[in-house]
Order: C-alpha cells, then structure tokens, then sequence
C-alpha cells in the first residue's frame, strides 16, 4: 500500500521514523513538502525552533511526552553520534507547586525536586533531559529516512487531492489552515522570538513556568558556535517574523535573573549575541489533531496543531497517528 506524508518538518518525519519503526516498506513512503531540512522561510516552523524537552508540559499530553522521552533514545542509536540530539541536566522552576500525583507520572526520567531561594519560585524539577539542535537534527532524520528508500518531492500542495495514494499523513503544521481538503479555520499562529548566544561555559538547561511567564535557557547540542537559546514568548494569532529590540532586552533581563550563570561574571551588554530569531509555532484551538478522515480514495491520518511542543511529543502524536493507520 502505497503512502504520503505531507509535510517534512519534526512531526512528518517523526511519523516517517514511526512507520519504518513498524515494519512499513521504505519504499511505499513518499514524503511531500515544500520545505526540506535546510530550508528556512516563514511557513517552516521547525528550523527556529528553541527545542527541549519539558516534564512539566501538562499532565494530558505526559502519554505522548514519555513516549517521546523513551523512544528518543532509539532514534539516538539509529542516527548515531553528532546527530544534533543530545542530553543534559535540566532544571525546571515553578511558580505554582506541582502535585504530588503529577509528580509521580514522571518517574519515566528519574527527575527529583530542588528548591529555590527565589520568591516567585515554588520549587524546581531537575532530570536528565534531551536537547536539539533543530537544523541539525531535522537533516539527520531526513538522510537516515532517504537512506533506508523513502522517497521525497519537494512542491507546493494547494489541495490535498493532489495526492493519489489510498492513505495520507498530513502533517502539514501551520499549512493546515489554507491546505486546501483541510483548511482548518481553528489553526493559528503562535509566535516566539528567541536570543542565541556563544557560551560554552553552559551545559545545562533552566526555566521558570508560571502563568504569564516562559522564560527558559537550553544548551544546544552539536553546536560548532558553543550556542545557548533564550528565550522567549508564546503569542497566540500573531504571524509576525519580525524580531524587536525591546524584546531582546527583556530575554535577556529574565534569563540572567534566574540563571545568573549565563552573564559568567559580567554583564548583559558582554553577551556574544550570535542572532535574534522569531518563528512561528503552529497552534490549535482544541490542541493536536491526531484522527483519521475517510475521503473518496482512502483515508487521511491528521496529525498536526503540536503548537511548540512539536520536538516534545511529536514521537508520541506520531505513534498515535500511525496505530489508528495500522487499525484501518
């Protein structure tokens, strides 16, 4: 049987990886997409992303974050060393204690709780956590998957009916809203703007969740630039790729307030800034997309809306995603 996912950003080729992981014939797979790793433009989200995991991302989506969390480690082993997948301490503050109940369902990552002398904060959850280099990393799933005989064709999709194989993945992100057959009207953007800095005396990731506040230091892996993501902003329904001075500022100010670390002696004017980088997170109203659509030549597997937990749980929505094909 014959299949094409739509969509070559984490979520289509996480649901790639998934299918070879069940035994599906490379060879049945094509993948179509307008953008490819190492491609950047506006309507291709992943590139820009910050990119690592969080434990703390909310109790529902924990079946699709543990299996990401587990199932990474396989992925690890196929791609192999300088991947742009990697690990390090992180330590998670909250602004609001975590339940105990909660607290359980994350024995998955061995995390444990740290405290903190910062008012605002209640307590920490500090683990061994994964981090991505999302360039990198979306080239290295794109060669491993291509290597093993999936086929890709790099165009524009204007309607799904473009597509004459009996199933469909469509992983199509943000394209969601105007990709004609789906033109999900509940999607939207969900902008983000991010400071890159040189610091190769950062190891280790740390951020503080509240509910007005996301601000967040990740190490990223398999840099040749010893690069560090800071960040940032969640925006819901604003489209603009523009980057703004005030906002840097106020990265900055956050960052260095409650990991200190990152200044390493001096000041916030004695940063190595290497760029200043917004995107575009593909949100949902009612969150992910993960069902199956009958049409008149097979059937459509959506699976898309991850906003910007794509690289979070996106191997969890991807198994999902490809169970309910399996059960067809």
């Amino acid at each position: 049987m014959s299949i094409t996912v739509i969509g070559a950003g984490i979520l289509g080729l996480y649901t790639v990886f998934e299918l070879l992981e069940e035994g599906i014939d490379p060879k049945s797979i094509n993948m179509v997409a307008q953008y490819i790793p190492g491609d950047q433009s506006p309507d291709y989200t992943s590139p820009y992303a910050g990119a690592y995991f969080s434990l703390t991302i909310g109790e529902e989506s924990l079946p699709l974050s543990s299996y990401t969390y587990e199932k990474l480690e396989v992925l690890k082993s196929k791609l192999g060393d300088n991947c742009g997948l990697g690990k390090c301490w992180s330590t998670e503050y909250q602004h609001e204690p975590l339940e105990e109940d909660y607290l359980k369902k994350l024995s998955f990552a061995n995390y444990e709780i740290v405290e903190s002398s910062d008012p605002r904060i209640a307590h920490g959850v500090k683990y061994m956590a994964w981090v991505f280099n999302p360039p990198k990393f979306t080239q290295s799933i794109m060669k491993y998957v291509l290597d093993k005989g999936v086929s890709l064709e790099v165009k524009r999709l204007n309607h799904i009916k473009e597509i004459n194989t009996p199933i469909i993945f469509n992983c199509s992100g943000n394209g969601a809203k105007k990709l004609g057959g789906v033109e999900d009207s509940t999607c939207y953007p969900v902008r983000g703007q991010v400071v890159v800095i040189r610091a190769p005396h950062i190891n280790e990731c740390v951020s503080f969740w509240s509910e007005d506040e996301s601000t967040y230091i990740i190490k990223r892996p398999d840099s040749n630039t010893d690069e560090c993501i800071l960040g940032g902003f969640y925006q819901d329904n604003v489209g603009d790729m523009s980057t703004y001075g005030f906002e840097t500022k106020d990265i900055l100010e956050r960052t260095s307030s409650i990991y200190p670390k990152i200044l390493n002696g001096g000041t916030i004017d004695d940063l190595q800034i290497l760029r200043v980088v917004a995107g575009l997170r593909p949100g949902r109203k009612d969150g992910p997309r993960i069902e199956v659509e009958k049409i008149e030549t097979g059937h459509i597997i959506h699976n898309y809306g991850a906003e910007g937990s794509g690289y979070l749980f996106g191997l969890g929505m991807a198994h999902k995603a490809v169970k309910k094909f399996l059960e067809i």
